[in-house]
């Protein structure tokens, strides 16, 4: 669009503001602190919670709005501080520019910047952004995930408009489908300190003896007798049917 309005929402009914009369979008605050909060309790039932009561397809209160969905702002701590293990961190990334809205980047975060709200004082999250001719290792890279989150985000739009499925979760693993119209994907996100866990079961039939190519390596998959099995070293899986 040549023209964007969004509005910073917290607990309002975003129904209330998002039409064709007021705003386009609005900050997802109800799912914000769900997400990280999944990774440092190793709860993502949580996060399946709040998933389904926003977009299940069919008593998903938002399912038909079109919301900002972020890990960090300019109010909040910044996610490097937020998040326990930070090896988690490129996830909770993940699931970010694979779930149905608009992701939100915040200035920084690409190379996990920290910063936390301190007594009022923002300061310490809106600090200047640093040159990227001095970034260390890890954070060079860590901005090459994010680029690469952002063109898979780019090539597939049903990561924008697409009806997700919450397919199995427990404490270690969290995973979904996305459909829209012909493009079927499949998203496995698991703990970077499960080392054991190299297969889930999905109920679902509508995935079963399809193939999938895994859009981070271009490794290919297959789902036989409702079971996707994958190396143990495998943390971040995004799959699109072949």
């Amino acid at each position: 669009p040549s023209f964007l309005l969004i509005g910073e929402l917290t607990d309002q009914d975003y129904n209330l503001w998002i039409n064709p009369a007021t705003l386009d979008t609005a900050t997802n605050y109800q799912l914000y602190e769900h997400i990280w909060q999944s990774f440092n309790q190793q709860d993502f039932w949580q996060l399946k919670d709040i998933i389904n009561r926003e977009r299940n397809i069919q008593k998903g209160i938002y399912a038909n709005l079109h919301l900002t969905n972020f890990v960090g702002n300019h109010d909040t701590s910044r996610i490097y501080n937020l998040v326990h293990d930070k090896e988690n961190i490129e996830l909770i990334f993940t699931f970010l520019f694979t779930y149905p809205g608009i992701p939100c980047l915040y200035y920084g975060d690409e190379i996990l910047l920290d910063g936390k709200i301190l007594t009022n004082q923002s300061k310490y999250v809106r600090q200047p952004m640093p040159s990227l001719k001095n970034l260390d290792k890890h954070q060079n890279e860590f901005l090459e995930i994010i680029k690469q989150l952002i063109q898979i985000r780019k090539d597939n739009i049903g990561f924008s408009i697409g009806q997700i499925t919450i397919l199995s979760c427990d404490h270690h693993h969290f995973a979904y489908q996305i459909t829209h119209k012909k493009d079927n994907y499949i998203i496995v996100l698991k703990t970077k300190h499960d080392h054991k866990t190299n297969q889930i079961y999905f109920k679902s039939d509508s995935i079963n003896n399809h193939q999938f190519i895994n859009l981070i390596n271009q490794e290919k998959y297959q789902i036989i007798e409702n079971i996707l099995h994958f190396p143990n070293h495998a943390h971040r899986l995004i799959l699109k049917q072949i």
